[in-house]
C-alpha cells in the first residue's frame, strides 16, 4: 500500500490536481479583478508553482527551528501577487 502511494502514478495524480487547482483560483481571481485578466493563466500558474518549490528550498535547507513555513509561504506568495514595483 505504501508503495503504491508513493508511485510515479500518485505523484502525477497530485501534480495535476495542484495544477488544477491553481489554475481555478488564478482564473477565480481574474473573473473578480484581483489579478490581470491579460496574465495567462498557465504562465500565472507556472510562477506560483516555482515559488511554492523555492520557498520549500529556502525552509527545508534553513537551521532547524529557525523559519516557519506558513511564513515563509505567504511571504513569498506576497511577494509575487504584489509584484516588485514600488
Amino acid at each position: 500500500e505504501a508503495a503504491r502511494a508513493l508511485s510515479p502514478a500518485s505523484g502525477q495524480n497530485y501534480v495535476r490536481h495542484w495544477n488544477l487547482l491553481l489554475e481555478e483560483l488564478i482564473a477565480q481571481g481574474q473573473r473578480s479583478g484581483e489579478f490581470h485578466a491579460r496574465v495567462e493563466t498557465p504562465r500565472a500558474r507556472m510562477v506560483l508553482n516555482a515559488v511554492y518549490v523555492a520557498a520549500l528550498q529556502h525552509w527545508a535547507t534553513a537551521p532547524p527551528g529557525s523559519r516557519d513555513l506558513r511564513s515563509e509561504m505567504r511571504q513569498h506568495v506576497l511577494l509575487v501577487l504584489d509584484g516588485l514595483s514600488g
